[in-house]
Order: structure tokens, then C-alpha cells, then sequence
């Protein structure tokens, strides 16, 4: 049996963002992503120093009409969340970038890990965060996704799909520097699960 996500290829690319709503218009605080080749044994740890991570000007896009819930943004500032994560992504920064930078600096970084966006399968938990990015895109800024659309799945729904459950198996505890709701951190674990998930069950 062999792993064939996309013409062939066990590479993959994992998204994870923090917002401030659910939906589709929300403000998105960051955003991060994870590359590798699951036939390879990459470490948490590289695969976070590695990630693309950028966090952007929530006051930008608020002028352009995206959304804030008052639910989410009292969820931020309760105890669920780590101090720790709140300044990764919630609190304003000197280093905030403008959505419209994401485009060219997403390409850089995957030209510079030798993959081509638009080839690679990209994947989010439940297609909650790159449903908000390419909002942001085509709605806002009337471009166009540097990912193909139709290599996008979901991390849920192929776990189970090869037999796990939506964690399958993976103590995020056994991960030093693990910090819930940092999106490098969380994209470096859905993707971890992807690839035990997949040795598991005999696809690689």
C-alpha cells in the first residue's frame, strides 16, 4: 500500500492560525506553517525553527471590516490561554506585518525549502485556518492563494481516515518548548500525527 496525497508525493504541508472569530471574515492574529516529507524523521524542534510564521496588524484588518467575537477575544484572555501564547500572537508588536506582505514572503520561504506551493498538499485541523487566509486574499485584497485549492484536506478526516483518532496517539507533553495556541507549535504537531499516523498504518 502506498501514501499518495497528491500526484504521488508524501510531501505536505501543515497551516495553523489564531484569530478572532470563527468565521470565515475573522480577524487573523498569525499564522504559521510546516513543510516536510513524511517518509523523513523530522524532529518538533525542527520542524518549528523551521516553520513560516508571521503575525500581522489586527488594526489593519479591522479597517478592512474583518471581525472580532466578543467570545473568542474573552477566551484569549482567560486562563485556557498561556501568557506565553497571548504574546505570540494577541497582543500588538512592533514586528506586526501587513496581510498584503504575506503573498511574497509565503512563496520565499517555500522556494526556499525547494517546494512549490501550488504542488504540495496543504492541510489545517477542520479547514478552519486556511479558509480565513485565502478570505483575506481573494476578498480583501481581490488576489489569488499561492496554494492550489484543490490540494487542500483536513487533518481530522484523514487521521481517521487511516485509522487514528483527531490526536492519534501524540502526547504533546513529550515535546519540550510545546506551547499550546503558538500556531508553529501546533502546526509541527498535526503534522507529527500525519506521519505516525501514516507508519502505523503501513502507508509509509
Amino acid at each position: 500500500m502506498s501514501l499518495n496525497l497528491c500526484e504521488h508525493t508524501t510531501e505536505l504541508v501543515v497551516c495553523d492560525s489564531e484569530t478572532l472569530d470563527r468565521w470565515d471574515d475573522a480577524i487573523v492574529l498569525s499564522a504559521a506553517f510546516v513543510y516536510g516529507d513524511l517518509t523523513k524523521d523530522i524532529s518538533f524542534e525542527e520542524l518549528v525553527d523551521n516553520a513560516f510564521f508571521m503575525k500581522f496588524d489586527a488594526k489593519e484588518q479591522k479597517a478592512m471590516g474583518r471581525k472580532v467575537d466578543q467570545g473568542t477575544m474573552d477566551w484569549w484572555r482567560s486562563d485556557k490561554v498561556d501568557e506565553e501564547a497571548r504574546k505570540v500572537s494577541l497582543y500588538p508588536a512592533a514586528h506586526d506585518r501587513s496581510v498584503v506582505d504575506f503573498f511574497k514572503e509565503y512563496n520565499i520561504w517555500a522556494h526556499k525549502k525547494a517546494f512549490e506551493p501550488k504542488k504540495v498538499i496543504h492541510t489545517d485541523r477542520n479547514l478552519f485556518d486556511l479558509r480565513k487566509l485565502q478570505h483575506i486574499i481573494e476578498v480583501n485584497l481581490k488576489q489569488k492563494e499561492p496554494w492550489d485549492y484543490h490540494n487542500i484536506i483536513d487533518v481530522t478526516s484523514t487521521l481517521r481516515a487511516w485509522g487514528a483518532d483527531r490526536y492519534a496517539g501524540v502526547d504533546a507533553r513529550t515535546y519540550p518548548g510545546m506551547l499550546y495556541h503558538d500556531p508553529r507549535c501546533d502546526a509541527a504537531l498535526d503534522w507529527l500525527r500525519l506521519r505516525q499516523t501514516a507508519i502505523n498504518a503501513g502507508l509509509i
